[in-house]
């Protein structure tokens, strides 16, 4: 095992009157040794560098707040008729928290909402992925292939919606 240098290994040597040590790779062996003040080291060192890389990035939760601020961000943005700045809150959003439904319906309304009618049906279908119950996306789904001439397919999105609004 070698010894952390510099800046970091001299902020840890006045913490207690450690020395950090490096354990990655480490043996249990090296744990249970029966030298009671070098395992003390090794189990300081480990919670020591546990608990700075369990810090370092954000947890589930905070990516999926984060997530939601996006996407309300992207809701005020389309409300105020902002469609290319709501799309951009839209995409970090789905970046930060893909299993969202609505995340990627919002997406379909403001692609829809700038005559990109592709987009629309490709973030629709991903939305229905997610959420087949999902009868906003059916509807506006059948909207937007019925603008490319897809009538067919706008029929049965339509259908759909209708099913599933009964």
């Amino acid at each position: 095992m070698g010894k952390a240098t510099g800046k970091f290994n001299q902020f840890f040597k006045g913490y207690s009157g450690l020395t950090l040590q490096i354990l990655a790779p480490f043996s249990f062996q090296d744990l249970l040794m029966k030298n009671n003040k070098r395992k003390q080291k090794s189990w300081v060192s480990y919670f020591i560098l546990l608990f700075f890389f369990s810090a370092c990035g954000p947890t589930e939760k905070q990516i999926q707040v984060g997530a939601l601020d996006h996407f309300r961000r992207g809701n005020q943005h389309q409300e105020n008729l902002g469609y290319t700045a709501a799309l951009q809150e839209y995409k970090i959003a789905i970046n930060q928290d893909p299993s969202q439904s609505v995340f990627y319906y919002n997406q379909g309304l403001a692609y829809q909402s700038l005559y990109l009618y592709e987009r629309a049906i490709a973030s629709y279908n991903q939305a229905l992925k997610l959420d087949p119950q999902l009868k906003e996306a059916w509807f506006n789904l059948s909207l937007a292939l019925d603008k490319i001439n897809e009538v067919e397919r706008a029929f049965l999105a339509y259908e759909r919606y209708q099913k599933l609004s009964q």
